[in-house]
């Protein structure tokens, strides 16, 4: 008993690194915010499939979007297993995706007409569109392996949040201070 509390004390404070899985709320400039689900760490046919059905699970308030990197390593099959993926992001109830790096194009050809979709070379090609997309209450999946940077879009996406959350702070605390002023 007492190495089991002790195991669970232990236990009680562990969050798994960035990019396993994480979720997390990000505010966008608008003072909206959306949820991130950061798993961009490794990406095999496997861990995308069930990374999906995790994102299918979800609650969401919003749109369901996502970012997938291409799957490094795959071998002969890498067409084939990234195409495989449109089944899983369908089920999940996905209305946007955006897909990086040469691999995805299979995946691309495969998605449903009525599916919004990006493509771009890398994933910092999906920046900006990407940014532009979010709306509040959308729930977005990031995904892949983790030289195709997705992580590193990932990381974007928390700074352009940070200076978001700064610009609303000192918005605020200057109209505040206007408002003293009036009095």
């Amino acid at each position: 008993p007492e190495q089991v509390e002790a195991a669970a004390q232990a236990l009680s404070g562990y969050a798994p690194p960035p990019g396993r899985g994480t979720a997390e709320r990000l505010t966008l400039p608008d003072g909206g915010a959306i949820t991130l689900i950061d798993d961009a760490y490794n990406a095999n046919p496997e861990s995308m499939r069930a990374a999906l059905a995790g994102f299918a699970a979800r609650p969401c308030d919003g749109r369901r979007i996502v970012a997938l990197g291409e799957m490094l390593e795959v071998g002969v099959q890498a067409d084939a297993e990234h195409a495989a993926l449109a089944v899983p992001i369908a089920a999940a109830g996905t209305e946007r995706v955006f897909l990086a790096g040469a691999g995805m194009q299979a995946l691309l050809q495969r998605l449903p007409d009525r599916m919004e979709s990006e493509w771009a070379e890398t994933a910092a090609g999906l920046d900006d569109v990407l940014k532009f997309t979010l709306k509040d209450g959308d729930l977005l999946l990031l995904k892949g392996s983790n030289a195709s940077g997705m992580g590193r879009l990932a990381d974007r996406l928390r700074q352009w949040s940070a200076s978001a959350e700064q610009r609303l702070m000192d918005s605020g605390a200057e109209r505040a201070a206007r408002g003293r002023d009036a009095v």
